[in-house]
């Protein structure tokens, strides 16, 4: 009877180590499907790495446009704040300037420097680019640089600009 049982108990542990080994097989397909369901739109999975991806490349057209610009600037999203707040670090004069402090119109050149960087990014099949007042605010310095980078869009792009600042481009279409 002994015998028989010892047998029994190894033929009941055979089966355990093979039930064992599917649970095993299962606890791995189901650990695959719950990184697929939780993990990609999370804040650390395929979302976030999209959305990296992305700023990476503004803030690279934001370099290029810097070479046109009085400052250089850094365009971000706070990811440790539970808000997500986005940041805008402005190098000016050798120093970080907080864009509260910027001039009205120092911000507004901010802003559409942004704003270029952005469309570049995310509409390479966009063939249009619609402005209204884009000159408000800003001096006759900043007026000529914002020209010069519409004049730069322009060369890829249809530009539509509603202003009440005299700016006429070479080949501009007045209405």
């Amino acid at each position: 009877l002994l015998k028989q049982a010892k047998k029994s108990s190894k033929g009941l542990q055979v089966k355990i180590d093979k039930l064992d080994e599917e649970l095993g097989v299962y606890n791995k397909k189901y650990d695959i499907l719950s990184w697929c369901i939780k993990e990609p739109l999370s804040n650390k999975g395929l979302k976030a790495y999209i959305f990296d991806s992305q700023l990476q490349q503004v803030n690279k057209r934001l370099d290029e446009l810097s070479e046109m610009l009085p400052f250089r600037i850094e365009f971000g999203i706070d990811t440790d704040t539970k808000s997500k707040k986005f940041y805008t670090l402005v190098e000016h004069s050798g120093g970080i300037v907080p864009y509260e402090d910027l001039s009205g119109g120092e911000q507004q050149l901010v802003n559409i420097a942004i704003a270029f960087s952005i469309h570049d990014v995310v509409s390479e099949d966009v063939n249009a680019l619609f402005m209204d007042e884009v000159f408000e605010s800003l001096d006759k310095v900043n007026i000529e640089i914002v020209g010069d980078l519409i004049l730069q869009k322009a060369a890829t792009k249809e530009v539509l600009l509603v202003t009440h600042t005299s700016f006429y481009p070479t080949g501009a279409e007045i209405i």
